[in-house]
Protein backbone atom coordinates (compact mmCIF):
# COMPACT_ATOMS: atom_id res chain seq x y z
CA UNK A 1 0.00 0.00 0.00
CA UNK A 2 1.79 3.20 -0.84
CA UNK A 3 0.04 6.00 0.37
CA UNK A 4 -0.83 9.56 -0.86
CA UNK A 5 1.40 12.39 0.17
CA UNK A 6 0.25 16.04 -0.55
CA UNK A 7 2.63 18.92 0.33
CA UNK A 8 0.05 22.01 1.17
CA UNK A 9 1.81 25.67 0.62
CA UNK A 10 -0.10 26.62 4.22
CA UNK A 11 -2.38 25.16 6.66
CA UNK A 12 -5.43 26.85 4.62
CA UNK A 13 -5.01 24.18 1.38
CA UNK A 14 -4.81 21.65 4.46
CA UNK A 15 -7.61 22.45 5.69
CA UNK A 16 -9.23 22.85 2.56
CA UNK A 17 -7.88 19.00 1.36
CA UNK A 18 -9.06 17.77 4.52
CA UNK A 19 -12.70 19.12 4.04
CA UNK A 20 -12.99 17.66 0.30
CA UNK A 21 -11.59 14.34 1.97
CA UNK A 22 -14.53 13.95 4.43
CA UNK A 23 -17.04 15.21 1.85
CA UNK A 24 -15.98 12.55 -0.44
CA UNK A 25 -16.28 9.99 2.07
CA UNK A 26 -19.52 10.74 4.12
CA UNK A 27 -21.56 11.65 1.10
CA UNK A 28 -23.99 9.11 -0.20
CA UNK A 29 -26.55 6.42 1.46
CA UNK A 30 -26.01 4.76 4.48
CA UNK A 31 -24.71 5.85 7.50
CA UNK A 32 -21.07 7.33 7.56
CA UNK A 33 -18.52 6.74 10.87
CA UNK A 34 -15.46 9.04 11.11
CA UNK A 35 -13.10 9.59 14.30
CA UNK A 36 -11.50 13.20 14.57
CA UNK A 37 -8.44 13.93 15.66
CA UNK A 38 -7.06 15.80 18.77
CA UNK A 39 -4.54 18.30 19.07
CA UNK A 40 -4.14 21.34 17.80
CA UNK A 41 -3.56 21.17 13.82
CA UNK A 42 -7.20 20.02 13.11
CA UNK A 43 -9.22 23.25 14.86
CA UNK A 44 -8.91 24.99 11.38
CA UNK A 45 -10.36 22.16 9.81
CA UNK A 46 -13.41 21.56 11.85
CA UNK A 47 -13.86 25.23 11.81
CA UNK A 48 -13.95 25.09 8.36
CA UNK A 49 -16.19 22.13 8.38
CA UNK A 50 -18.61 23.88 10.62
CA UNK A 51 -18.65 26.83 8.68
CA UNK A 52 -20.17 24.23 5.24
CA UNK A 53 -23.53 23.87 4.37
CA UNK A 54 -25.42 20.92 2.84
CA UNK A 55 -23.85 18.15 4.89
CA UNK A 56 -26.11 15.74 6.00
CA UNK A 57 -25.36 15.32 9.89
CA UNK A 58 -27.81 13.02 10.41
CA UNK A 59 -26.07 10.15 9.05
CA UNK A 60 -23.12 10.77 9.95
CA UNK A 61 -21.54 9.92 13.41
CA UNK A 62 -18.50 11.21 15.05
CA UNK A 63 -16.25 9.27 17.15
CA UNK A 64 -13.12 10.32 19.12
CA UNK A 65 -9.76 9.24 18.41
CA UNK A 66 -7.99 10.00 22.19
CA UNK A 67 -8.76 11.89 25.01
CA UNK A 68 -6.75 13.24 27.96
CA UNK A 69 -8.01 11.72 30.89
CA UNK A 70 -9.13 15.57 32.50
CA UNK A 71 -12.08 17.44 33.31
CA UNK A 72 -14.23 17.96 29.72
CA UNK A 73 -14.13 21.79 30.23
CA UNK A 74 -9.89 21.37 31.00
CA UNK A 75 -8.35 23.60 28.22
CA UNK A 76 -6.03 19.97 27.31
CA UNK A 77 -9.68 18.04 26.89
CA UNK A 78 -9.72 17.11 22.91
CA UNK A 79 -13.13 16.84 24.08
CA UNK A 80 -13.49 20.58 24.55
CA UNK A 81 -11.83 21.89 21.56
CA UNK A 82 -13.63 19.20 19.45
CA UNK A 83 -16.82 21.00 21.16
CA UNK A 84 -15.57 24.58 20.14
CA UNK A 85 -14.44 24.00 16.78
CA UNK A 86 -16.99 21.59 15.42
CA UNK A 87 -19.96 20.77 17.48
CA UNK A 88 -20.78 24.71 18.28
CA UNK A 89 -21.58 25.36 14.81
CA UNK A 90 -23.25 21.85 13.48
CA UNK A 91 -26.69 20.34 13.48
CA UNK A 92 -24.93 17.01 14.46
CA UNK A 93 -27.97 14.63 16.43
CA UNK A 94 -26.43 14.40 20.17
CA UNK A 95 -26.50 10.51 20.03
CA UNK A 96 -23.98 11.08 16.58
CA UNK A 97 -21.04 12.37 18.94
CA UNK A 98 -19.78 9.64 20.58
CA UNK A 99 -17.30 11.14 22.91
CA UNK A 100 -14.29 9.56 25.51
CA UNK A 101 -16.08 9.99 28.89
CA UNK A 102 -13.35 10.92 31.64
CA UNK A 103 -15.44 10.53 35.00
CA UNK A 104 -14.35 7.17 35.83
CA UNK A 105 -10.77 5.79 36.65
CA UNK A 106 -8.68 5.35 33.52
CA UNK A 107 -9.45 1.99 32.55
CA UNK A 108 -12.68 1.93 33.18
CA UNK A 109 -13.16 4.92 30.72
CA UNK A 110 -11.35 2.68 28.28
CA UNK A 111 -13.79 -0.25 28.96
CA UNK A 112 -16.94 2.13 28.59
CA UNK A 113 -15.68 3.28 25.31
CA UNK A 114 -14.65 0.25 23.75
CA UNK A 115 -18.07 -1.37 24.70
CA UNK A 116 -19.77 1.88 22.70
CA UNK A 117 -18.24 1.59 19.78
CA UNK A 118 -18.02 -2.36 19.77
CA UNK A 119 -22.07 -2.10 20.10
CA UNK A 120 -22.17 0.54 17.96
CA UNK A 121 -20.76 -1.49 15.08
CA UNK A 122 -21.70 -4.73 16.15
CA UNK A 123 -18.45 -6.15 16.74
CA UNK A 124 -14.94 -4.82 15.16
CA UNK A 125 -15.20 -1.32 14.19
CA UNK A 126 -14.68 -0.31 10.20
CA UNK A 127 -14.82 3.37 9.94
CA UNK A 128 -15.44 5.29 6.90
CA UNK A 129 -12.49 8.10 8.13
CA UNK A 130 -10.45 8.04 10.24
CA UNK A 131 -8.74 11.88 10.92
CA UNK A 132 -4.80 11.28 12.73
CA UNK A 133 -2.43 14.07 13.80
CA UNK A 134 1.40 13.05 14.65
CA UNK A 135 3.94 14.22 17.39
CA UNK A 136 7.50 14.75 16.53
CA UNK A 137 8.17 11.68 18.13
CA UNK A 138 6.34 9.72 16.10
CA UNK A 139 3.29 8.81 18.35
CA UNK A 140 -0.35 9.03 17.10
CA UNK A 141 -3.54 9.09 18.92
CA UNK A 142 -2.52 8.30 22.61
CA UNK A 143 -0.01 5.59 21.16
CA UNK A 144 3.78 6.75 22.31
CA UNK A 145 6.93 5.36 21.06
CA UNK A 146 7.98 2.36 23.60
CA UNK A 147 4.48 1.74 25.20
CA UNK A 148 2.94 -1.40 25.31
CA UNK A 149 -0.23 0.08 23.06
CA UNK A 150 1.95 -0.30 20.17
CA UNK A 151 1.20 -4.10 20.69
CA UNK A 152 -2.12 -4.46 21.35
CA UNK A 153 -3.63 -6.49 18.80
CA UNK A 154 -7.36 -7.34 20.63
CA UNK A 155 -8.79 -4.22 22.37
CA UNK A 156 -11.01 -1.36 20.69
CA UNK A 157 -9.53 0.90 23.42
CA UNK A 158 -6.94 1.38 26.12
CA UNK A 159 -6.04 3.50 28.88
CA UNK A 160 -2.59 4.39 28.74
CA UNK A 161 0.11 6.31 31.17
CA UNK A 162 2.30 9.12 30.14
CA UNK A 163 4.87 11.59 31.42
CA UNK A 164 2.31 14.14 29.59
CA UNK A 165 0.55 16.14 32.31
CA UNK A 166 -1.82 17.75 33.81
CA UNK A 167 -2.90 14.04 34.40
CA UNK A 168 -0.56 11.86 32.87
CA UNK A 169 -3.50 9.29 31.51
CA UNK A 170 -4.75 8.68 28.06
CA UNK A 171 -7.82 7.08 26.79
CA UNK A 172 -7.26 5.88 22.77
CA UNK A 173 -8.52 4.01 20.21
CA UNK A 174 -5.87 1.31 18.75
CA UNK A 175 -3.63 0.82 15.98
CA UNK A 176 -5.37 -2.30 14.79
CA UNK A 177 -8.34 -0.62 14.54
CA UNK A 178 -7.06 2.25 12.51
CA UNK A 179 -5.80 -0.16 10.26
CA UNK A 180 -9.78 -1.06 9.27
CA UNK A 181 -10.53 1.84 7.88
CA UNK A 182 -11.69 2.97 4.96
CA UNK A 183 -9.24 6.22 4.67
CA UNK A 184 -6.83 7.44 7.39
CA UNK A 185 -5.51 11.15 6.95
CA UNK A 186 -2.88 12.42 8.76
CA UNK A 187 -2.80 15.88 9.13
CA UNK A 188 0.54 17.33 10.17
CA UNK A 189 2.07 20.74 10.24
CA UNK A 190 5.33 22.21 11.70
CA UNK A 191 8.99 22.14 10.73
CA UNK A 192 9.88 20.25 13.83
CA UNK A 193 7.77 17.05 12.39
CA UNK A 194 9.99 17.34 9.53
CA UNK A 195 12.58 14.34 10.35
CA UNK A 196 9.66 12.09 11.91
CA UNK A 197 8.09 12.86 8.37
CA UNK A 198 10.69 12.09 6.55
CA UNK A 199 11.39 8.43 8.45
CA UNK A 200 8.09 7.41 9.03
CA UNK A 201 7.27 8.58 4.92
CA UNK A 202 10.70 6.88 3.35
CA UNK A 203 12.67 5.22 5.64
CA UNK A 204 10.30 3.26 7.69
CA UNK A 205 11.54 0.79 10.39
CA UNK A 206 8.54 0.01 12.13
CA UNK A 207 9.82 1.47 15.08
CA UNK A 208 7.38 4.18 15.53
CA UNK A 209 3.89 4.24 15.84
CA UNK A 210 2.84 5.95 13.33
CA UNK A 211 4.88 3.51 11.19
CA UNK A 212 2.38 1.18 11.86
CA UNK A 213 -0.63 2.61 10.63
CA UNK A 214 -0.75 1.11 7.83
CA UNK A 215 -4.79 0.18 6.36
CA UNK A 216 -5.46 -3.14 5.45
CA UNK A 217 -7.75 -2.70 2.57
CA UNK A 218 -8.06 1.38 2.88
CA UNK A 219 -6.30 4.48 1.56
CA UNK A 220 -3.78 6.21 3.45
CA UNK A 221 -3.29 9.86 2.73
CA UNK A 222 -0.68 12.28 4.21
CA UNK A 223 -1.62 16.23 4.48
CA UNK A 224 1.47 18.18 5.33
CA UNK A 225 2.20 21.60 4.83
CA UNK A 226 4.86 22.80 3.45
CA UNK A 227 7.50 22.79 6.69
CA UNK A 228 6.40 19.18 7.96
CA UNK A 229 7.38 18.42 4.09
CA UNK A 230 9.90 20.20 3.93
CA UNK A 231 12.75 16.91 3.59
CA UNK A 232 10.81 14.83 1.19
Amino acid sequence: MTPSVHICDDLEELNRRALKLFLDHTTGEGTKTVVLSGGRTPEGFYRLLASRSGVDWQGIHLFMGDERWVAPDHPHSNYRMIRESLLSGISLPEENFHRIETALPPHECAERYEKEVKEFFGGKPHFDLVYLGMGSDGHVLSIFPGDRAIFEKKRIAVAVSTDFRPSGWRITLTLPVVNMAQCVVFMVAGREKAETVKKVIEEPSGSLPAELVRPERGELVWLLDREAGSLL
